[in-house]
């Protein structure tokens, strides 16, 4: 929410609580009523933008590396075991692809790690059964594809924010533009009718309109002509 932004939405804000706070003028005009209903609608739609603008996305890295520390952790123990029986039953193929290290996996970008992790996965369960002996069992294995994919949640998990924060974005302009029109033309021309009948409640009105939105010229309240 940039600076103009944030004084009309102060100003609608201001206006909902004029409203209320009068509520005794306003009694039985429906469409005053309806209109003041959808500006609070509209008001809450705008609370809900900007929290989905504010997101922090410094704390995914944070996760994203101890979900790639604990991927690893687990493509090694079964690498390293798969590598142990593949060079005790001469399988030099199957050990060439099994000599996977820490640092040959961390050296990887993104992407990359979690499909090295993947291979490593596959070409184990294909051998099956034959390395339970060395520890590399069903549930071994289903742990690392459970830690492949929260690898990979996470890996996707600021990108979703940004788009969300962009979306945002997006969302409160259109919400801007349709609540100043809503305002300007609706709200301002259901009021009018006061201006005769309780000038008081239409001044305390114009004054919300202007003292809050002092900073955006295009949403300020209509002058009142002096009499």
């Amino acid at each position: 929410m940039d600076k103009n932004q944030e004084s009309r939405f102060n100003m609608y804000n201001v206006l909902l609580r004029f409203l209320d706070e009068n509520s005794a003028a306003t009694t039985g005009a429906v469409p005053l009523l309806a209109t003041k209903d959808e500006l609070a609608a509209n008001v809450l739609a705008m609370n809900a933008c900007v929290k989905r603008q504010v997101v922090d996305i410094r704390g995914f890295a944070e996760a994203k590396a101890l979900a790639e520390e604990l991927m690893v952790g687990r493509a090694v123990v079964v690498a390293k075991a798969t590598l142990a029986y593949a060079v005790g039953v001469g399988n030099t193929v199957l050990a060439g692809q099994m000599r996977v290290s820490r640092r040959l996996l961390q050296k990887h970008a993104d992407g990359v790690v979690a499909r090295h992790c993947t291979g490593v996965l596959d070409t184990a369960t294909l051998v099956g059964a034959d390395l339970v002996a060395y520890g590399v069992d069903a549930a071994r294995l289903a742990k690392l594809q459970e830690a492949i994919e929260a690898y990979d949640a996470q890996v996707m998990a600021p990108r979703l924010a940004l788009t969300a924060r962009k979306g945002a974005t997006t969302e409160l302009r259109l919400l801007m533009r349709d609540t100043a029109k809503l305002v300007s033309t609706r709200l301002d021309g259901l009021m009018e009718r006061y201006r005769m009948e309780a000038p008081a409640f239409h001044r305390g009105y114009l004054d919300a309109r202007i003292v809050v939105d002092r900073g955006a010229r295009t949403s300020a309240a209509p002058v009142e002509k002096a009499a």
